[in-house]
């Protein structure tokens, strides 16, 4: 099994040939600007936008500055990307009007919406090659919905080697991601953080592949951190079509998308690769989905200097080092912030369920098996009004949520997470204390650690002054 990553950049990357099916692609931010707007006119004024989100950008910061735990959550937009969206920037100008009832709803299908358009011809034509996914746009059944992200012709003209996609899976693939279960209008976009498209994926057991949208911090409103929706809410018959900018193609394996972050995961990568991780990972089988809490390169400085010698520097620690990398590794279970794969008895409880009110807050716990021993990690979930906050073993904050993957769900955090302490309580916070020197660590991961030479220069702790062998500091535990 590999890993993947999310990239949360906005410079290009496309891969030259069919490989690009399965990467995640970024396009140019001007990309947008050469774009003609497709589709009708907004149906939600800029100011019913501004007001919704104010008023959830108020209940959010009013909440989370009485909760203890979180006193700055990264989820939350700064000001400048509240100003991008409540102002709309970046939409292209508006077109004529579709033809529709009073409500502005068209007599259209979602098909024959996106076919009328001169501004949408490639992604129509490959909508084509599939009747199977052209009926469905094209049924009108009641309940049956979608919400299509249609890229523009510039999309397409802006990704080196599209046209040598021509395996007839992987072209459909592309479509079906495309298309999102259910009618999710611009607005009540702002308040979702997952949602299901018509791509099934083998590596999640077979359940739908999910797009991750929402706003983020320097990029605005995007989907899977790459396309902004550029012209919204053409409403259809059966559903709702949004042009964006960017393809969107389903997401793979972590390894390589890491690496094209490495300012911000070259540590992570590097303790993979030394640790043997990497290939004890590709050596498991059967796995259906995974929850990997990634530590970005920041997490792994806060340990210091002493401790990152320890792991990195001698063969016993990278023993240890991968131990850790195995804890943070959760198998068969897909814990998204507002969606599950997994089986039942893994199923997240409700703690406090919410009222669906601004002013109130809907609490998920999880407690989830990790791939180190019988060791087990827990995620706290909080919503508020359409954000949301996720905690770590009730401490380590998730900085970046819901990185979509093919074989699971990339969770960001801004520390490394630890094994509880033997005699803590799961999730109370004041009996698991913080990993500060290498003492602590060896006292945290020793019982899943396996035995060996501890003797030799090689195997010496480098810390500040004279370091004891690692010998000597189990020796006291």
């Amino acid at each position: 099994m590999k890993f993947i990553a999310f990239v949360a950049v906005a410079s290009a990357f496309v891969l030259p040939d069919d490989r690009v099916a399965s990467q995640l692609v970024l396009a140019d931010d001007n990309a947008a600007a050469k774009v003609a707007a497709p589709f009708g006119v907004l149906r939600e004024t800029t100011n019913v936008v501004k007001t919704g989100v104010n008023k959830a950008t108020d209940a959010v910061r009013s909440w989370f500055l009485s909760a203890d735990v979180i006193p700055r959550p990264n989820a939350l937009a700064e000001d400048g990307d509240l100003d991008a969206l409540t102002s709309l920037k970046g939409l292209s100008a508006l077109g004529q009007v579709l033809a529709g009832d009073k409500n502005g709803v068209s007599n259209l299908t979602l098909y024959q919406l996106i076919t009328s358009s001169n501004n949408t011809t490639q992604f129509a034509a490959l909508l084509n090659e599939f009747p199977t996914v052209v009926a469905l746009l094209n049924t009108t059944t009641a309940d049956v919905n979608h919400t299509v992200f249609v890229p523009v012709d510039t999309a397409f003209d802006a990704l080196p080697g599209w046209h040598k996609i021509t395996a007839p899976q992987a072209r459909e693939a592309i479509v079906r991601y495309h298309i999102g279960v259910g009618a999710f209008p611009y607005p009540t976009l702002f308040a979702t953080r997952t949602l299901s498209s018509l791509y099934h994926e083998p590596l999640l057991g077979g359940a739908p592949q999910r797009l991750r949208v929402g706003l983020e911090k320097k990029l605005g409103f995007r989907i899977n951190f790459a396309a902004r929706v550029i012209s919204p809410d053409a409403l259809a018959s059966n559903g709702i079509v949004h042009a964006i900018d960017t393809v969107v193609v389903p997401p793979t394996f972590v390894g390589r998308q890491l690496s094209f972050v490495p300012d911000h995961y070259s540590t992570l990568l590097h303790a993979m690769n030394v640790s043997g991780f990497t290939q004890y990972i590709h050596g498991l089988t059967n796995l259906n989905g995974s929850t990997v809490l990634a530590p970005n390169n920041a997490a792994f400085a806060r340990l210091g200097p002493e401790i990152n010698s320890f792991l990195f520097d001698s063969a016993l620690g990278l023993r240890y080092l991968h131990a850790l990398l195995r804890y943070t590794t959760v198998p068969n279970a897909t814990a998204y912030s507002d969606a599950f794969y997994g089986s039942s008895a893994l199923a997240p409880r409700v703690l406090i369920p919410g009222t669906k009110t601004p002013s109130s807050a809907e609490h998920l716990y999880y407690q989830l098996p990790t791939l180190l021993g019988n060791t087990t990690v827990t995620i706290n979930v909080t919503f508020i009004h359409g954000y949301s906050a996720m905690l770590v073993n009730n401490k380590v904050r998730v900085t970046v949520q819901d990185g979509v993957a093919k074989n699971g769900v990339i969770q960001e955090v801004d520390r490394v997470v630890f094994p509880l302490p033997p005699a803590s309580v799961p999730g109370s916070p004041w009996s698991n204390p913080p990993v500060k020197t290498v003492v602590d660590l060896v006292a945290r991961l020793k019982p899943y650690v396996e035995d060996g030479d501890e003797n030799g220069d090689d195997n010496k702790i480098v810390a500040a002054g004279s370091p004891p062998t690692v010998s000597a500091l189990t020796n006291e535990l």
